[in-house]
């Protein structure tokens, strides 16, 4: 079954001063960036550099956006993350092969408490 691109997308309005100070940052040039969320909901920005600096064309290097940081998650846990391109017209890329990660166990804290009667 192929997978459609949601039909919306929703970007919280605290997101946008973030993405327009990084835009602005690059003009000249075309900006590059990833929205990363899920469902249609975009969840964070992630600035990429233009691989082609220039104001009419870009192109996303594919090495400075292969590091990311996920927040929230439970401790000794997998996830599944995937990608896949939309434009506005509704296409979709074939979505990339998961990659699976687990996040470490939760850790161990001890705690010694003296009676001080």
């Amino acid at each position: 079954m192929a997978h459609r691109a949601p039909r919306t997308l929703t970007i919280p309005r605290g997101l946008l001063p973030e993405i327009a100070r990084y835009l602005r940052s690059v003009l000249p040039d075309e900006g590059c960036g990833l929205l990363v969320g899920s469902q249609g909901v975009v969840d964070r920005f992630v600035a990429v550099p233009n691989a082609d600096p220039s104001p009419t064309t870009f192109l996303l290097d594919p090495i400075a956006h292969e590091s990311t940081a996920d927040t929230g998650l439970s401790p000794d846990t997998s996830y599944d993350s995937v990608v896949a391109a939309f434009d506005a017209a509704g296409n979709t890329s074939p979505r990339s092969p998961a990659l699976t990660v687990t996040t470490d166990p939760a850790p161990v804290v001890s705690v010694l408490v003296n009676d001080i009667s």
